[in-house]
């Protein structure tokens, strides 16, 4: 985590297929003066392997390579920014400048920090501009539908920065907190980053229930509902159980843990999907499904699992 982001630290760079044998067309943003993209992607046959890699074989530079199949369609992959403060400054600078304002400063370079003014030592009449985001609800609704793993691990610095610190480990000592006061025991998870993704987070089953209970009846309540993903229709629920008669009908969020060994083995080591249900009845039930420690030998058995695992949770829908 950084202490800013512009377009989440990466560039997106998309290929697209031209004739077979000719150089694809690409196309990158954020564009600064930064970053230069080579483009060594070539056209192959329809039907063909699509495999495109970045790299960065120098500073200032991506190089983007590899093939692309004629019927691929635009292709996205990103390059990740190893500067971000840099990054940020060049693409501020930059923007200023279409503005109309001339700016002295170096466009690109390293950040010189020795003539920055010591914090909050500016009056409020010296502010020119002010950024105002959206509400933090449209923020936990990308996260939360999409499984946006960065923007996740960033909620716990902004979690520290409410509690009075800039280490955000602060901010996971405030989470724990928080969910203990909603009824989980504290001896029934761990939580060691804000996305779930450390192999050491650990959270039982009536945890995350007692969790869900005690956040029903939160004034934010509400609001972390609606940013959950609707199984069949959005997010990374889209075209989970979309043709069963639970689809609409519950808003869950999932999490997937998974890896192939040096030897080829695959582990599932979790798969979990908790959240909201309109039962069958017409009550309103929590639900938490959670496997793990699941051998597979491709990604027709992982998503085999994934499908059995969104099975059971209809099922409950369906038989309450």
């Amino acid at each position: 985590m950084t202490p800013i982001w512009v377009n989440e630290n990466r560039i997106d760079i998309t290929s697209t297929p031209g004739a077979v044998g000719s150089r694809a067309a690409m196309k990158y943003r954020p564009k600064t003066a930064a970053y230069t993209v080579q483009n060594a992607v070539e056209t192959v046959a329809a039907g063909a392997e699509t495999a495109i890699d970045v790299s960065q074989p120098r500073p200032g530079v991506f190089r983007v390579e590899g093939q692309i199949a004629a019927d691929a369609g635009p292709t996205l992959r990103v390059g990740e920014i190893p500067n971000p403060a840099e990054f940020a400054r060049t693409a501020f600078i930059q923007a200023l400048e279409r503005a109309g304002v001339r700016v002295q400063a170096r466009t690109t370079g390293p950040n010189t920090t020795d003539g920055l003014p010591a914090e909050n030592s500016y009056p409020a009449n010296r502010r020119v501009a002010e950024h105002v985001s959206a509400e933090l609800s449209e923020f936990t609704k990308v996260i939360l539908k999409t499984s946006h793993n960065p923007g996740a691990d960033l909620m716990a610095c902004l979690n520290a920065v409410a509690a009075g610190s800039k280490d955000c480990n602060a901010g996971l000592a405030a989470e724990t907190e928080y969910i203990s006061s909603l009824g989980a025991p504290d001896n029934s998870f761990f939580i060691f980053d804000g996305a779930g993704s450390d192999e050491r987070d650990r959270a039982s089953g009536s945890a995350m229930t007692s969790f869900l209970h005690g956040l029903d009846s939160d004034p934010i309540g509400p609001s972390f509902e609606e940013s959950l993903a609707v199984l069949g229709v959005d997010g990374d629920l889209a075209e989970t159980a979309a043709d069963t008669p639970a689809a609409g009908h519950m808003r869950l969020k999932t999490g997937t843990r998974a890896a192939f060994a040096p030897s080829g083995q695959g582990l599932l080591t979790a798969r979990t999907m908790v959240g909201y249900a309109d039962a069958e009845s017409g009550r309103e039930i929590i639900i938490s499904v959670m496997v793990r420690d699941i051998p597979f030998t491709d990604i027709d058995d992982l998503i085999a699992v994934i499908d059995d695992a969104a099975a059971i949770a209809v099922a409950m829908q369906q038989a309450y």
